[in-house]
Formats: C-alpha cells, structure tokens, sequence
C-alpha cells in the first residue's frame, strides 16, 4: 500500500462528497482511509527498515510478515506509553500522537453511525495525517528503526 496515495484518494473522496445523501459515505470512508494511510507509512517503515527491500522470494516474505506483524492495538498502546515515546525526536512524538487521534476517527468514522463528519473537518483530518507522515518520512532510517523494533516487539524491563 501506498501511503500517499492513500491520502490522495481520501482527499479525493472527501472532496467529492458533495451535498447528496451519500456524503456522509464519502465522508466516513476518506477519514478511515487516511487512518490507513498513517498504518502503511508505519508497516512500510517497519518492514524497510528492519528488512530492506526484497532481493529475492525469500526477502519478499520476510519483509511482507515484517509489514503485516503491525497491529493495530499495539501499536496505539505502545504510542500512548509516554516514558518511552519520550525518547523519541519530535516528528516521530507528533506521527504516533496523529496515528493514535485519527484511529479514534476511524473506529468513529466505521462504528458511529450517529457521528456527522463535515467535510471542513475531514479534511482537517485527512491533512493532520499528511502532514505526520512527511514528517516521519523525513526522520533517519535509524531513528525508524528504532521506532520499528519498539512498536513490534515491545520495551521488556531490564
């Protein structure tokens, strides 16, 4: 999956919503869609930096388990553990607070059926989630390494 593309066809969706019943729809699936979006920047930044890029059917399996070993759950509890988040510089501090803000919009945006979403305020979401993941992107391999082995395997005390 293709993070930006991702965020572009969540744009598109919102945008495109326009004023009939189905809008709400449109709305609902371009907020979740952005959620994805931040999802594969985070599995595919696992999986590239512990794995690199598939040389072979062996490297490819690899690294599609290390991309699908992200879930969800552990991932936003891991990223609300402050102490350790802490130790981490800035971008990736601010990417794990927006993966954590727009997986409550997704579970909202699939769950809720009472929720309205206005497309001011999907698209304010849709551009919270572009923004973390240029900004992680931006980040040393090194530092998402780090990021990678935290979020897959955990913090076990010392």
């Amino acid at each position: 999956m293709n993070p930006a593309r991702l965020i572009n066809i969540s744009t598109q969706l919102a945008l495109s919503s326009g004023h009939t019943p189905e809008r709400q729809d449109d709305l609902r699936r371009a907020v979740s869609t952005a959620y994805y979006a931040m999802f594969h920047a985070l599995a595919n930044s696992n999986a590239n930096t512990l794995i690199g890029a598939p040389k072979n059917d062996d490297d490819n399996a690899a690294w599609n388990r290390t991309h699908r070993a992200l879930e969800h759950g552990a991932a936003r509890s891991r990223f609300q553990h402050t102490g350790h988040m802490e130790h981490f510089p800035r971008a990736v501090r601010e990417f794990a607070d927006t993966f954590n803000e727009l997986q409550r919009e997704r579970q909202t945006a699939d769950y809720n059926p009472d929720h309205i979403f206005t497309l001011s305020g999907a698209l304010q979401i849709i551009g919270h989630a572009r923004q973390a993941i240029i900004r992680f992107a931006d980040t040393s391999p090194e530092i998402r390494r780090n990021l990678a082995t935290y979020v897959l395997f955990g913090n076990r005390p010392e």
